[in-house]
């Protein structure tokens, strides 16, 4: 994180450019390739059909990879994406896919995270006291 944000102030900026996607034309357009017929479209995954307050938009490249949040220079390019980076998923299939990309960043946490090292032995309580 850049030293001149401090969380929430970074917290709110995320916020607003999420919001701006919304009127995003690369989004829209994604969004009208999935529809079926008025009303209904197609999940880009299970080809499960829905109604529209029944799909979520996803990118398609996580916003966010495993190294979590790099810098503004690579978050923005990758919010404001393409039509071919954005697809339209079915609740579940999106419910799926977020955890999936939660799970891999704290994994990639978990490998990079230090190794703490004790030089001392834990002495084991004695038997007699309990």
């Amino acid at each position: 994180m850049s030293d001149t944000f401090d969380k929430d102030q970074k917290a709110f900026v995320i916020s607003q450019l999420r919001k701006a996607t919304y009127k995003w034309k690369y989004r829209t357009e994604a969004i009208r390739k999935a529809r079926i017929d008025r009303g209904v479209y197609i999940c880009a995954t299970c080809s499960k059909l829905m109604m529209a307050k029944d799909f979520s938009v996803d990118h398609k490249t996580p916003v966010v990879d495993e190294k979590g949040f790099v810098d503004w220079n690579t978050y923005i390019p990758r919010m404001f994406c393409h039509t071919d980076n954005w697809q339209v998923l079915c609740k579940e299939c999106h419910d799926i896919k977020t955890q999936h990309e939660k799970e891999g960043r704290k994994m990639y946490r978990q490998k990079t995270k230090p190794k703490v090292k004790t030089s001392k032995k834990i002495k084991e309580p004695d038997e007699e006291l309990f």
